[in-house]
């Protein structure tokens, strides 16, 4: 799936594995997204054509950009980076800014990644300042039983989260 949406009110950003067309045509109709584009030298890479194994994906690097512009955005409630390349780093870098903004965010789709424990235990100690996120989707990345059972019970005592996908 190709998607990348700000949404005008900046309640929700959705940035997944994007073709450098779709890329193209994202930044036609929204230019002020060029910024973060021209900072990771994507630019570029959008002129070059590419087979579709080669899309452009958010990566640790990418995510740690979108991580420090969210430290001082109160507006965002949804982020999903599904369909991407990210790991464990990057995770830790949106862990971070859960712990500087931690009334914010309420929805988090990491699906389709690569994501390993490390991460997830990254993240699992940042919710301890964390009483706004409502729904986790880490479905089809890595987790193992051990930081699974370390979600479950966050779950049982974080009576704020309701959704919590690890399927895969």
């Amino acid at each position: 799936m190709n998607l990348m949406s700000f949404q005008s009110s900046q309640t929700e950003i959705c940035i997944e594995c994007l073709s450098p067309a779709s890329v193209h045509q994202h930044l036609l109709r929204h230019p002020l997204h060029t910024d973060l584009f021209q900072r990771e030298g994507l630019e570029q890479r959008l002129t070059q054509p590419q087979p579709a194994e080669r899309r452009l994906c958010m990566t640790d690097e990418s995510v740690k950009l979108v991580a420090e512009n969210l430290k001082t955005d109160i507006y965002c409630r949804s982020l999903s980076l599904a369909h991407n390349r990210i790991s464990g780093v990057g995770l830790g870098y949106i862990a971070d800014y859960l712990r500087i903004n931690p009334q914010t965010l309420t929805c988090l789709n990491l699906s389709h990644n690569m994501i390993q424990d490390d991460g997830f235990h990254a993240l699992a100690k940042a919710m301890d300042k964390n009483k706004a996120l409502t729904d986790l989707n880490f479905a089809d990345n890595f987790m193992t039983d051990g930081a699974g059972k370390v979600w479950l019970k966050l779950v049982k005592f974080t009576p704020t989260i309701q959704v919590l996908d690890v399927a895969g």
